[in-house]
């Protein structure tokens, strides 16, 4: 009995795990975009005379972004409403807004979607003629960022028909105030693709249209435009460089003072800027920081001036003036003034033989320091004493600290409190900085041979990562010069580099920028293919060739 009760206790148990209820997995996910079962009329339909396009799909779908992406060209005056309905697209036209005689292009992008996994079709067309003949030229192209040649992407093509009653300046002006008559997006590639397009005369224009109204909007977004009259012809590539104009007016946007004794005129653009005291027994009683560079913020430092801080801002090219009033806080008093000093070198890096720079957010009382509160060591500990560096004042709020520094070694310097004071008696707080100084194992040499074909001014920058600009110098090539320029560039750290070139035509020693309105394309830039590596202790000699 009991082996007949184990047997059925086992029965039992194998009859209960037998019917265990599982989840159904469903199979595998649906990945595969509706497809078009029948469109009425159908797709590259002649003679077109109604005003609705309905498109049957086999399954419901939805549509996605339809807004931005949905281009119909050439432009309709009333654009086309669109609504999904199951399986069902509805397009509604405007009678007014289709002309006679037309090949039309509804491009969806990736509009139309499934609506269970939203799986889009990608790149779908509707093409429809109200003549009897469809065109079939294409144009294609490429867009690229001016000032770096990357690839620009979701940037706007446009083509706008050269009708006889336009002006230069009309065509110029078209991009502001009418979206184009045939569109296009680039890819992330930079390439665009324009479809059914007539055998018209053209002008192409390439917008990054940030707020997708189809039109440009000024220096708030990037432009390219093509310097000759477009036609359409076979095998033919249009590259177009994308730039961002200079914004055309200078206007203040901040002007604050962020603690007693300094403050600061933030303005809209980068501008070479005079500044002077509202009132003139003022002047001697202010400082500009970095004067007469080329900035977008000012940096001032002031003394014996309470409450407020009145200037007279202008400029020459493109004529500017304005008057800033600026709040001043109240002094610390006797307070010992909150560290912010920093220390500095130059735009090497820490050398040996160069000095080394403590700068002050205020004007300093360049009569009062105090050598003793100043404390330098070396990484082994050892003090560097008085006699091996020296201290003097480069300007009132930046002191030059030299010495008998060894390459490779770093150094730990003190500044106690007191070491320093301003002119409105305040000393300065107590702080620490680190610093290395970089030796011959640290740093590298290379010598570039840069090859050109034309003779005219040059900038070459030798730029790293995230297009970071490492080294920069200039040189012009002249008739009787050779096209072969040696250049040297010493004390570079070690990394990996790109050569870039930039045609300097108007010899400035920068790459400038375009403008539409004044029919002036981005100065041209190539980067170097070749990657060249520097090693720390390295003499690397190489030679980049630039064919245009």
């Amino acid at each position: 009995r009991q082996i007949y009760r184990l047997a059925a206790f086992v029965f039992c148990l194998l009859l209960c795990r037998c019917a265990q209820v599982a989840p159904l997995s469903g199979g595998e996910k649906d990945r595969t975009p509706p497809v078009l079962v029948e469109s009425v009329p159908a797709n590259r339909h002649l003679g077109f005379q109604g005003n609705q396009i309905v498109l049957r799909f086999n399954e419901y779908i939805q549509l996605k972004d339809l807004s931005n992406q949905l281009l119909v060209s050439p432009r309709m005056r009333v654009p086309p409403d669109v609504s999904a309905e199951g399986k069902l697209v509805r397009i509604k036209l405007d009678p007014g807004s289709i002309s006679p005689g037309t090949t039309y292009r509804m491009d969806f992008g990736r509009a139309i979607a499934d609506m269970n996994e939203s799986n889009s079709i990608p790149g779908f067309t509707y093409v429809f003629s109200t003549g009897q003949r469809l065109d079939t030229l294409t144009l294609t192209g490429s867009v690229s960022t001016a000032s770096n040649n990357a690839p620009a992407g979701d940037a706007l093509a446009g083509l706008y028909v050269l009708r006889d009653s336009l002006t230069e300046n009309e065509i110029d002006s078209l991009p502001f105030i009418v979206p184009p008559d045939y569109s296009a997006k680039s890819d992330a590639s930079g390439r665009f693709r324009f479809t059914y397009l007539p055998d018209l005369r053209y002008r192409m224009f390439v917008i990054s249209d940030l707020n997708r109204n189809a039109l440009y909007d000024g220096s708030a977004e990037r432009i390219g435009f093509s310097s000759d009259i477009v036609t359409v012809k076979k095998d033919t590539i249009h590259s177009m460089r994308m730039f961002q104009e200079e914004v055309p007016k200078v206007f203040v946007k901040r002007a604050f003072s962020p603690s007693p004794g300094s403050a600061q005129v933030v303005l809209n653009r980068d501008a070479y800027v005079e500044v002077r005291a509202l009132n003139p027994a003022q002047q001697k009683n202010v400082l500009e920081l970095d004067k007469g560079a080329l900035k977008d913020t000012i940096v001032l430092l002031y003394k014996e001036i309470s409450d407020t801080l009145s200037m007279i801002l202008s400029a020459d090219d493109p004529v500017f003036m304005d008057t800033v009033f600026v709040m001043l806080p109240k002094s610390k008093g006797t307070k010992r003034r909150d560290s912010q000093m920093k220390l500095g070198a130059g735009a090497n890096g820490f050398q040996p033989d160069a000095p080394v720079f403590i700068s002050f957010p205020v004007w300093m009382d360049t009569t009062h320091l105090n050598p003793a509160r100043l404390h330098v060591t070396s990484g082994d500990d050892s003090i560097v004493g008085p006699r091996t560096w020296r201290l003097s004042w480069r300007d009132v709020n930046t002191l030059r600290l030299l010495g008998d520094f060894r390459g490779g070694t770093s150094y730990r310097v003190v500044c106690d409190t007191g070491f320093s004071r301003s002119t409105d008696g305040v000393p300065s707080d107590s702080a620490v900085f680190l610093m290395k100084m970089q030796g011959a194992a640290d740093v590298s040499r290379l010598r570039l041979n840069v090859v050109v074909d034309r003779k005219q001014a040059y900038v070459v920058q030798l730029v790293g990562q995230k297009d970071r600009v490492v080294a920069q110098t200039s040189f012009a090539v002249s008739l009787s010069s050779p096209n072969r320029i040696p250049l040297t560039f010493e004390k570079l750290p070690p990394g990996s580099y790109r050569v870039k070139l930039i045609f300097d035509n108007n010899a400035n020693g920068m790459w400038d920028t375009g403008n539409v309105l004044k029919r002036l394309q981005p100065e041209k830039v190539i980067i170097g293919s070749k990657e060249l590596k520097i090693l720390a202790d390295w003499e690397v000699e190489e030679e980049v060739s630039f064919r245009e």
